[in-house]
């Protein structure tokens, strides 16, 4: 079969043919593999450090917020308010109105926040939108 010039031409093509497709083949897999790996990579940190960034902001907001409601002189009135015990039980609904009203617009102050709810002892819970809670305890 490889006794004439011609068999041996033929055989010895088509091994460089293949060899040349498998080894370009090889290469081409090996090339894209490592350029798909360092896509996924750069992708996922980009990914990482994008949701770093929003719990960062998330978390300044919450701080931001509580520092306002803490801190804010319609707190203070209300926290009185309730911790007088001559106080009527009317003047005491209008404190948490009150209160419910300043923490609905506390609440739309801030874009990451979707309620802000104060919690006092006795079990009393007051949040915006004008509702107040209370639990035994």
């Amino acid at each position: 079969m490889f006794y004439t010039l011609r068999n041996r031409l033929i055989a010895f093509f088509i091994v460089l043919l293949a060899l040349s497709f498998g080894s370009m083949s090889y290469l081409l897999f090996k090339e894209s593999r490592e350029i798909i790996r360092a896509y996924i990579e750069s992708s996922a940190l980009e990914k990482m450090d994008e949701y770093g960034s929003f719990i960062d902001s998330a978390l300044r907001q919450m701080y931001d917020a509580s520092s306002l409601v803490f801190n804010s002189p319609t707190t203070k009135n209300w926290d009185l308010t309730l911790s007088d015990p001559a106080m009527p039980d009317g003047e005491k609904m209008l404190a948490n109105i009150s209160m419910s009203q300043f923490l609905t617009q506390a609440t739309n102050n801030y874009s990451g926040l979707s309620s802000i709810t104060v919690y006092r002892r006795g079990g009393l819970r007051i949040s915006g939108e004008n509702q107040k809670r209370e639990t035994a305890g």
